[in-house]
């Protein structure tokens, strides 16, 4: 029983946690599967379907990223134009 433990056989309880027996000095990887044990139910869906929808969520977060990026970018360029016409104007004068 102990041999079994120290190898990392993985339960699921209540479909929702995974704990993971395993030796005292593999606590970080105990931690690690019991993050993605909220992913479990999705084993339940063809892998090309939950591939999918993730390659869709992925494209729409980034769809929204990049918008407000992109008006920052442009706003940058416009106040380092409206810094360099400054300068150049008041080089001009002098």
């Amino acid at each position: 029983m102990g041999s079994r433990c120290a190898q990392g056989k993985a339960e699921v309880l209540g479909g929702r946690d995974i704990v993971v027996k395993v030796a005292a000095n593999m606590s970080a990887e105990t931690e690690f599967v019991r993050a993605l044990g909220w992913l479990e139910p999705l084993r339940a869906y063809p892998r090309w379907l939950v591939l999918v929808c993730v390659a869709i969520v992925a494209g729409g977060l980034l769809a929204l990223v990049a918008k407000p990026l992109k008006w920052g970018l442009y706003a940058a360029l416009a106040g380092l134009l409206a810094v360099f016409m400054a300068g150049f104007a008041w080089w001009l004068e002098q």
